[in-house]
């Protein structure tokens, strides 16, 4: 009876022992991972086989008849593309929250969909723009960062571009610019400041210059010139035949009156510009007006034009009417002497001999008449132009306006 027992039980574990020996190895990692490839390795196999052998290996659209494998493989080849890119700049990392609003990196792929106000870093890896984004740019309120905290821009963003109302500041953190915007540019109305904080100009802008009606302001804030710019320069025509009581409209900034024998000229600090008040004396109008400007500028704007040699002078203009030196007047004199006054570096000895009686009046004795200057005269718009230089050279310091 024991012999039939134990030879029954040595049966069971024959046949459980074979089973758990299958188990063990259908369970072997080994084992699964060889099949595992193999299935895939055969997969993959038949997938590129991408020759069609019947009509139902086919799609058709429009008309045309895609072999479906062919298609299949398209596909992946595709989606492991987007994958790598995705593990590549891994764009859903966040880089930490500030309260409610997260920070991404500047190249992060749900950036593209977001309408959210967020941080983004630039690729040195600091704060660069805090504010709102949508489909992928700086849009709507925003704050443009340095490398160093310093606040860039603060205002309304188009495309990652300044569009709209906004300030620019100076690399020292002071208020530079303040007003519309187009395409990064000053366009519309806007106020610039000095680099101290002091107003500068309010008025009107285009293309990033001081470009229609605008005000002057000194450095104590007080309004000294009311009037109309072009691409950034003062409009002197504009203070051509005005008499001396309609220039003191037009211009409240401090002045300086130089004598000498019955001649006079007076000098507009704050504009860099002096006029001779001349009368008429066949005109009913005894006013003394303003009918030649000495514009203590090395820049001339003729249209659009910005020009700040006489090489684009006789580009844009032509060759002069006359051209070559001069002697020196008491008028150049003192344009000179305010030059030199006023932190100019002018290679020329007006010898200018006065005495400065007030603050506001200057008696001229003498000034040496021999010195030479060297000059080029353009007729342009009925006005006379002279660009006065130190020499035959390429740069003008000054030019005169008469009518």
């Amino acid at each position: 009876m024991n012999q039939f027992f134990n030879m029954i039980v040595n049966t069971i574990k024959y046949r459980f022992a074979a089973i758990s020996a299958r188990l063990r190895y259908w369970t072997n990692a080994n084992y699964i991972k060889t099949r595992v490839i193999n299935r895939f390795q055969q997969w993959l196999a038949g997938l590129f086989n991408v020759k069609p052998r019947n009509k139902k290996d086919y799609y058709t659209f429009l008309g045309i008849m895609v072999s479906r494998r062919l298609a299949h493989v398209v596909i992946l080849c595709v989606g492991l593309i987007c994958l790598g890119y995705l593990w590549l700049v891994k764009p859903f990392q966040s880089l930490g929250s500030d309260g409610s609003i997260k920070t991404y990196k500047y190249n992060s792929w749900p950036l593209k969909f977001m309408d959210a106000d967020v941080n983004i870093t630039a690729k040195r890896g600091y704060i660069a723009y805090t504010g709102h984004v949508k489909g992928g740019y700086a849009q709507g309120q925003g704050e443009l960062f340095d490398p160093d905290g310093g606040l860039v821009y603060s205002g309304e963003f188009s495309k990652n571009m300044y569009n709209g109302t906004g300030k620019q500041y100076y690399p020292n953190g002071q208020l530079h610019y303040e007003g519309d915007f187009v395409d990064n540019l000053y366009q519309g109305k806007g106020k610039l400041y000095r680099p101290g904080g002091a107003l500068y100009y309010s008025g009107e802008f285009q293309e990033n210059y001081q470009d229609g009606q605008g005000e002057l302001y000194n450095l104590a804030e007080k309004k000294v010139f009311t009037g109309s710019f072009k691409r950034g320069e003062l409009q002197y025509t504009q203070l051509l035949d005005k008499t001396v009581e309609d220039m003191n409209g037009i211009y409240t900034g401090s002045e300086k009156l130089y004598a000498y024998n019955d001649e006079s000229m007076i000098a507009m600090n704050e504009i860099s510009a002096l006029y001779i008040p001349t009368s008429t004396e066949n005109s009913l109008d005894t006013t003394a007006k303003a009918q030649t400007l000495y514009v203590i500028r090395d820049v001339f704007v003729s249209g659009e034009k910005r020009i700040e040699t006489v090489s684009q002078l006789k580009e844009h203009l032509g060759e002069p009417q006359f051209e070559g030196n001069s002697y020196m007047n008491f008028y150049d004199a003192v344009a000179i002497q305010w030059c030199q006054d006023n932190g100019r570096d002018i290679a020329l000895e007006p010898n200018l001999e006065y005495t400065e009686e007030y603050d506001e009046y200057v008696q001229v004795d003498s000034f040496d008449g021999e010195a030479l200057i060297y000059m080029y005269v353009y007729e342009i718009n009925d006005l006379s132009y002279t660009f006065i230089a130190v020499g035959h050279e390429d740069k003008f310091f000054m030019y005169t306006i008469s009518v």
